[in-house]
């Protein structure tokens, strides 16, 4: 029997997506030495059409919450209570129409926010028709606290500017990701952009 490469060994994920990338079936023999020269020949990671391969659904949304005198609004992303999915906010764009506050990123505990709206499908694939076809949720609220414990801050300096930050915030089920000014009564208008994949099997347990 050929030895298997640890990265295929260990991660069926990963030895589905080279299976079906070089056109073999999931039963078909042929990559026990494959995960040695793979990255030399192509990059199952980078490319956003290959996220298919991996099962992963790629989607984006834009919520919007009005600014509110004396409260913090606050937009972001959702992974559901039970939804059984790894979400990834790949990055996100912010906007302002005047200048001198900063932006807040948080992450919270799912708590009665309201929800905006499904984000669409970035990868047609997925996608049926009249149908989003993910679970994560985009959400918006304006509150006289704020939510969540601070991860950091990004400064925006320029009024009627549009920023692009990258994310990389990994959500496991019933958590959210806020963004918002530091500033009460202004407006928060952020575009996010990620995707999700149904969790491994014992990858959502808890030590």
């Amino acid at each position: 029997m050929a030895q298997e490469h640890n990265a295929l060994k260990y991660g069926s994920q990963i030895s589905r997506a080279a299976a079906r990338a070089y056109g073999l079936g999931d039963e078909e023999t042929g990559l026990s030495r494959l995960g040695e020269t793979l990255q030399l020949v192509a990059d199952l990671w980078s490319r956003p059409e290959w996220a298919f391969l991996r099962n992963e659904k790629l989607w984006m949304v834009n919520p919007s919450q009005a600014g509110v005198a004396a409260e913090f609004a606050q937009v972001g992303i959702r992974n559901p209570t039970g939804s059984g999915l790894v979400v990834v906010v790949d990055r996100l764009w912010m906007r302002q129409a005047i200048s001198a506050f900063v932006w807040e990123w948080r992450i919270a505990a799912s708590s009665a926010v309201d929800a905006t709206a499904n984000p669409n499908s970035r990868d047609t694939r997925n996608r049926p028709a009249a149908s989003s076809n993910v679970q994560t949720v985009s959400i918006a609220h304006s509150s006289a606290a704020r939510l969540g414990f601070l991860l950091g801050s990004s400064g925006h300096p320029n009024s009627s500017e549009s920023r692009l930050y990258p994310a990389d915030i990994v959500l496991s089920p019933g958590f959210d990701f806020y963004v918002g000014p530091d500033t009460v009564n202004q407006a928060a208008n952020v575009t996010f952009v990620g995707r999700e994949r149904r969790a491994f099997p014992g990858e959502l347990e808890r030590a």
